[in-house]
């Protein structure tokens, strides 16, 4: 009964590491991230009922995830934008990549590291008698950015997007 107990509690807690290890795998790029693929994959296909094995698993999933959030880390402080951040925007995303263990979320990290892709989806519309042009854009972690347009004139200069 003991046994079973054991292998439960450190099956779960395998499990939690796992989920933990691929969200950290996500953020990785190139050679960093194939080695740390192939290592969690070792890890799953390791079946055993020892108790002693499977504490040695999860002991080295551990360090494997320090592994990978030093990596994150190093990814995030040499990237070319978190030259831009403020001490306080660096110590935040800092802080989220030290807890995503725990919450699972890097809202802030995400938006800086998406390179070459649209950060975040935008809204915009015109008004019925286009002489109103309202577009937003959510910032994630911070709130939104919102511009308006208003002509008297709509058709002295306005350059409508694919009406051209």
């Amino acid at each position: 009964m003991a046994n079973n107990i054991s292998f439960k509690i450190f099956d779960d807690e395998f499990t939690l590491n796992m989920q933990c290890a691929s969200f950290l795998a996500e953020k990785l790029i190139g050679e960093e991230k194939a080695v740390a693929l192939n290592w969690m994959r070792r890890l799953v296909n390791l079946q055993t009922n020892d108790v002693g094995i499977k504490k040695g698993r999860n002991h080295f999933l551990k360090k494997l995830l320090e592994v990978m959030k030093r990596s994150v880390m190093l990814r995030f402080l040499e990237h070319p934008k978190s030259k831009q951040l403020s001490f306080k925007e660096k110590q935040k995303i800092k802080e989220e990549i030290t807890k995503m263990d725990e919450t699972f979320k890097t809202p802030l990290l995400d938006e800086l590291l998406l390179e070459g892709k649209e950060s975040s989806t935008y809204t915009s519309m015109w008004s019925n008698d286009r002489r109103t042009y309202v577009a937003a854009k959510p910032i994630p972690g911070r709130g939104a950015l919102i511009y308006m347009a208003v002509a008297e004139k709509p058709e002295l200069g306005w350059t409508i997007p694919n009406e051209q």
